[in-house]
């Protein structure tokens, strides 16, 4: 397989960017809405992954 250099990543770069660039601007609206969407669910799974196993946090509090 043919390795990739530098130029061939700035090529590739350049090529995407004119491609986005000729990109709607609805679409372009919806795409920055799934990128907030993502952000947003990662934004709100960090503290359970921060506070796993402890008792009393949302949802892990042990019944009678």
């Amino acid at each position: 397989m043919a390795k990739s250099t530098s130029s061939d990543v700035l090529t590739l770069i350049r090529s995407l960017r004119s491609a986005y660039a000729a990109t709607p601007t609805n679409l372009k609206i919806i795409d920055l809405y799934v990128v907030f969407a993502i952000a947003t669910a990662l934004i709100q799974q960090k503290p359970n992954i921060i506070n796993k196993g402890k008792e009393g946090y949302m949802g892990n509090e042990k019944l009678a």
